[in-house]
This record gives structure tokens, sequence and C-alpha cells, in this order.
């Protein structure tokens, strides 16, 4: 590829500077959320039986979404010094609001519970209902959640990312990481050992 074209695709898939293997995910629940909405409108037949069969599988499809969708953000969300403020802002809100959804179907128990609340929440799992225009309805503490609308969120809020608020990739900032880790590690060294009874001794 040409400098242009890579700039081009770069320009055209911000994340691309951030993490390819990012990339090669969203592509993945980009198929994976197309995938659901199919299984739904097969399985939803308004002049006939409903197909379970195919139904249960957009369910649970979107169960795997919803784990994926949210490792995304966090992953994105943890590496902060890859975005610029105001976005690493909105990746926050992101992780933040599907984390309501993701807990139950994680750990079957919901955000922010205590340990010890015997609440239990395994059938906020499963769905109340669907819609012909391929949507899932779920609640979670009584808020109302649907599966249409988390996937379309999620791909519109990917879609806003901009070049610009891409400052470095993944691997600069674990590199990064790694170095200070090593100077802070080579600096408590030091102290150690011109603080040890041994070293107070010879002076």
């Amino acid at each position: 590829m040409t400098d242009d074209s890579v700039a081009k695709a770069y320009e055209q898939t911000p994340l691309l500077a951030f993490s390819w293997g990012t990339c090669l995910q969203l592509q993945i629940l980009r198929e994976t959320a197309a995938e659901i909405r199919s299984l739904i409108v097969a399985g939803v037949k308004p002049d006939g039986p409903w197909d379970g069969n195919s139904l249960s599988r957009a369910q649970g499809h979107f169960w795997l979404w919803v784990l994926g969708a949210y490792e995304v953000l966090r992953t994105m969300a943890q590496a902060s010094s890859c975005f610029t403020p105001e976005l690493h802002a909105r990746i926050t809100v992101e992780k933040r609001h599907f984390n309501q959804i993701r807990i139950p179907f994680a750990k079957q128990e919901r955000a922010g519970a205590k340990k010890g609340d015997a609440t239990s929440t395994w059938r906020e799992v499963f769905s109340l209902g669907y819609k012909p225009d391929g949507d899932i309805i779920f609640s979670v503490g009584g808020t109302e959640f649907c599966a249409k609308d988390l996937m379309e969120r999620f791909e519109l809020f990917i879609k806003s990312i901009k070049r610009q608020e891409v400052l470095q990739s993944h691997e600069q900032f674990f590199q990064i990481q790694g170095a200070s880790a090593a100077q802070q590690h080579a600096a408590a060294d030091v102290h150690a050992s011109a603080a040890s009874p041994l070293r107070q001794g010879r002076g």
C-alpha cells in the first residue's frame, strides 16, 4: 500500500491507529448484529407461528454481542492516553451505559450490587419480548433496554470517532506503561538499598 492509501484507510477507519485487533473485533460485532436482526425477522412471523429456534439463537447471539461490545469499550477506556480527553470521556459514558446490561448478562447480578445482595436477576437475562423490526426487549432493574437500540448506539458511537481524536496506538500505550513501571521499580530498588541496615552500617 502507498502512503496515500494508508493515510486514507486510517482516515476512513480511525481506530486502525489505535488497534488493528480492535477493528477486527468491531467487524465481528457488526456481522453478529446483522445476524441477530435476521434471526428475529425470520423468527417473528405476523401471519404464522413464531420460530422459537431462531429467536433463541438471536437472544444467545445478543448475549455474546453485549459482552464483546463492552470489552471493546473497556479496552479503549483503559488506554486513556490513546485518545483526546473529550473522546475518552465519551468512551467512559458508553462503557457505563453498556455496563448496566453487561453485568446481568455476565454475572446475573445488577451493576453496583453490594456483596451479599440476594436479589436474583436471572430473569433479566431473558427477554420480555420481540419486535418484527428486529428488536429484543429486556428489563434491567426497571429500565428497558432494546437490542436494536443498543446495537445502533454502539455503531453510531464508533462511527463518530475521528482520526485526530486517536493520539497513539494501544501498543504504544503499553510500551509507555511498561517503561514507567520499570523506572518506578528501579527507583524503589535504589531507595530500598539506600535505606537497608547493611548499607547504613557501612557509612
